[in-house]
């Protein structure tokens, strides 16, 4: 989907280009997974997204590490993600696209 900018200046205008450029190299780095992430896969993205740590993300989901830790790879295979930096990628591209689609609607 590409999006449409409103009027914007000529500096702008470039910025939105190059931004949509960026996502699209973004995209095609980050592919869907085959076989889709669970309710609770989805939360620990979110929270890995921003930073927590496994003990964190343990602490505030009220389950144990070696639990995180089992989503996580699961996480990791599905995603075919090799770092961290893919995880944030992936939910990245998530909330913009959703982030989007409500712009769109209204």
């Amino acid at each position: 989907m590409k999006l449409t900018s409103p009027k914007l200046s000529y500096q702008d205008s470039l910025q939105w280009e190059a931004l949509q450029l960026w996502v699209a190299q973004l995209k095609n780095e980050i592919q869907p997974p085959e076989e889709p992430f669970t309710k609770r896969e989805l939360e620990i993205i979110g929270l890995i997204a921003k930073g927590y740590s496994s003990y964190a993300i343990a602490h505030m989901l009220f389950i144990s590490k070696q639990t995180v830790d089992t989503h996580r790879k699961n996480i990791y295979r599905k995603g075919s993600f090799r770092s961290v930096r893919d995880v944030v990628v992936y939910q990245l591209l998530n909330e913009l696209q959703e982030n989007t689609q409500r712009m769109v609607l209204r």
